[in-house]
């Protein structure tokens, strides 16, 4: 996963599940080529701008919300963060309260329904 994602992570904050997605772990390991002693400038929260590791910045235009992501991606994305929350040293009952979360949706009635807003409703569920 990238940098962004893995410090959300190691702070304890929820990261869009995009980041564990194929399409995520691609976008990191282009990131990853990057040189990590690149910087470059970023506005930060306060509207104030200030040199940022270029490793550690998200493209937000890039990133699918949890919401519309497929629903192949949404089952690929969640078993690489439970790995990655663990790797993270989130308590034991949170990684365990997600994976059970998650895993409930995966096997649902609305995930075997012909209609696709069955599977979206899961995925709409899940984000909130």
């Amino acid at each position: 996963p990238s940098a962004y994602a893995i410090r959300k992570l190691d702070k304890g904050d929820y990261v869009e599940l995009w980041y564990f997605t194929n399409a995520g772990l691609d976008d990191a390991k282009l990131k990853s080529s990057v040189d990590e002693d690149a910087m470059v400038m970023a506005t930060l929260a306060g509207g104030d701008t200030a040199w940022v590791s270029a490793a550690s910045t998200r493209n937000a235009n890039v990133v699918v919300d949890d919401q519309n992501l497929t629903f192949e991606d949404f089952c690929q994305a969640c078993p690489r963060i439970i790995k990655a929350m663990e790797d993270a040293s989130w308590p034991d009952d949170r990684v365990t309260m997600m994976a059970k979360f998650w895993r409930n949706l995966q096997v649902h009635d609305f995930r075997s329904m012909r209609d696709p807003l069955a599977q979206k409703s899961l995925l709409v569920y899940q984000a909130e």
